[in-house]
């Protein structure tokens, strides 16, 4: 299965999936983190409280303020990824440019002898937020079966 983004929606499409499947997270940015990890400017930081930035399942009691400063959101997302071991799944600045659906591999894909920046999956799912504006995705089928392609 494919996770595309690995802010706070990848990371807990990842957890959910990961006891029953094998699953490969895909982020254009270079690490886990999302919007919070791309809203880099002086100041920024959570408008409601902190708490509500932490998952039920693994709670921060402790943030340091009520509206938390976006490098401790970062770093709470950052130990969790690390406490599951999500780094493993993850390929940080990658741009998928081809999904072939296949249930049985999760192998880089060839398409007419090129090699693509691709994978084999038998699920998507897609949880790439509201920064990514310029996110494309038109159908395409090929030799081997139905592929979505993304610009």
């Amino acid at each position: 299965m494919a996770v595309i983004g690995a802010g706070f929606g990848g990371i807990a499409a990842a957890l959910a999936l990961k006891p029953r499947h094998d699953v490969l997270m895909i982020d254009r940015a270079h690490d886990v983190g999302g919007t919070w990890l791309l809203n880099d400017y002086p100041g920024a930081a959570c408008d409601v409280p902190s708490h509500l930035c932490s998952f039920s399942f693994e709670q921060r009691r402790d943030w340091p303020r009520l509206c938390s400063p976006r490098d401790e959101i970062i770093a709470y997302i950052r130990r969790l990824a690390a406490k599951h071991r999500l780094e493993p799944t993850l390929r940080s600045r990658e741009v998928a440019e081809l999904f072939i659906f296949q249930r049985t591999r999760t192998d880089p894909v060839v398409v007419d002898g090129d090699a693509v920046n691709g994978y084999a999956v038998d699920c998507i799912i897609y949880a790439t937020g509201f920064k990514a504006t310029d996110f494309v995705l038109p159908l395409r089928i090929t030799a081997r079966g139905r592929a979505l392609q993304d610009a």
